[in-house]
Parts: structure tokens; C-alpha cells; sequence
């Protein structure tokens, strides 16, 4: 799709893109992921528009097709149209965040830091506590990282939604065994965080308490600046 709309030499001109993505969905009924690639053409390619009441709609379905209308939004990183959708089909973002089925893991890995970055925190929140224990630590240090940002620009509540989600029970437990020193590490930081945001609060007991656990853990677990 996207060397078809970058008009790469040797790619697939648009009508031969459509042909090949709608011939996969009739020989491949049951692979719903494949409708994640129809969302994300409808978004890239400017002759489409989106078509979420397909007559084959059922909930799996329609939710691989809202996260390839995601991944194609941050691709493209089409603020407005995100914000439009988001007032047009609030309901399916919640259903594809709820799912189970693969569609909300792939919303969450695809679209998590771009609700961020259009300023939809809420949503975001609502993507991350529902697939932080599907996705695990690659999601988690994405949020992480965007509690960082929020921390360096001052907007410590905003930070602190995203810490308060990132506990210790959300991390699948088969991750935490195989990655176990990664883990760690990883919460240690969350903690750093959370009691930043806990001493901008003025909660200055419950800080104490989250630094505490940075200096119990060691100078092993530890690098110096999180120390400091």
C-alpha cells in the first residue's frame, strides 16, 4: 500500500493494489486481519474513503478494519482526520480496544503514542489499561516513555494516569518469567516516575515510599541518574 501511494517504480498501480487487497478478503473469509490492510488503503489511498457498514460486517471484522484505519491515520499522521473519526465512531474504538481477538493488541501497538500525540489522552488510557496485559513490555515502555514526556513538560496528572496503569499485575506473567531482569528494570522506572508525579502532588509520604524501592533494589538494578 504504501509504495503503491509513494508511487515506487515496480509497485502495484492503484487499481491492480485494490483488486489484490479485495481478492484476499473473498478467498480469505475467516482471516479477519486481513481487513487491517483494507483500512489502511481506504486511509493512504486518496480515491477511497472509509467504509465501516461493509454487509460481511461482524465484530471481529469491523475491528481489524478500525485498527488499519488507525495504523494508516498515524502513518500519515492526519491529526484532524483521527479527531473526526474519534467523534464519528467512538463506539468502535471502544469495542476494538476491549477485543481480545488480535485486533485491540494491534490498535494498541499502532495507535497508542499517536492518541497521545494528537493530544486524545483519555482514549489513550482506555487502549492502554485494556491491552497493557495482552501486548506486555513493549507497550508499557511506550507508555512509559510518554509519562516521560508529560513529567519534562510539567503535566504531571497526565503522567500520572499512565503510571497508575502501569502495575506490576499487567505485565503477562509468561513475559515476566522470560524477561525477568528487563522487568524489572522496567518498574523501577515506573516507580521513578509515579513518585515524581506523587512529590509534584505534594503526597510527599507516598513518594518517599516509590523512591524507597529505587534505592532497596540496588546499585545492580539500577543506573546512576535513577539513583540521583
Amino acid at each position: 500500500v504504501v509504495r503503491s501511494v509513494a508511487n515506487v517504480e515496480g509497485s502495484l498501480d492503484e487499481d491492480a493494489l485494490q483488486d489484490l487487497v479485495e481478492t484476499v478478503l473473498r478467498l480469505n473469509d475467516q482471516w479477519y486481519r486481513a481487513y487491517f490492510h483494507l483500512g489502511f488503503m481506504d486511509v493512504l489511498v486518496p480515491s477511497r474513503s472509509l467504509q465501516f457498514d461493509r454487509p460481511e460486517d461482524n465484530d471481529q471484522r469491523r475491528g481489524w478494519y478500525f485498527a488499519g484505519v488507525m495504523a494508516g491515520l498515524a502513518r500519515s499522521h492526519a491529526v484532524e482526520r483521527l479527531i473526526d473519526l474519534l467523534e464519528s465512531h467512538y463506539k468502535d474504538l471502544e469495542r476494538c480496544a476491549m477485543s481480545q481477538s488480535g485486533s485491540g493488541a494491534a490498535l494498541a501497538r499502532v495507535g497508542f503514542r499517536f492518541l497521545i500525540e494528537a493530544g486524545q489522552l483519555n482514549e489513550a488510557l482506555l487502549v492502554l489499561r485494556a491491552q497493557l496485559g495482552r501486548v506486555g513490555l513493549a507497550l508499557g515502555r511506550d507508555a512509559l516513555g510518554a509519562a516521560t514526556e508529560f513529567i519534562r513538560d510539567g503535566k504531571y496528572e497526565s503522567a500520572k494516569a499512565i503510571t497508575d496503569i502501569l502495575g506490576p499485575q499487567r505485565i503477562p506473567e509468561q513475559e515476566s518469567k522470560d524477561r525477568k531482569d528487563d522487568v524489572e528494570r522496567y518498574f523501577l522506572e515506573v516507580e521513578r516516575r509515579r513518585g515524581q508525579c506523587l512529590q509534584a502532588a505534594g503526597d510527599f509520604d507516598n513518594a518517599e515510599k516509590a523512591f524507597k524501592k529505587l534505592l532497596d533494589a540496588g546499585e545492580d538494578k539500577s543506573s546512576p541518574d535513577l539513583l540521583a
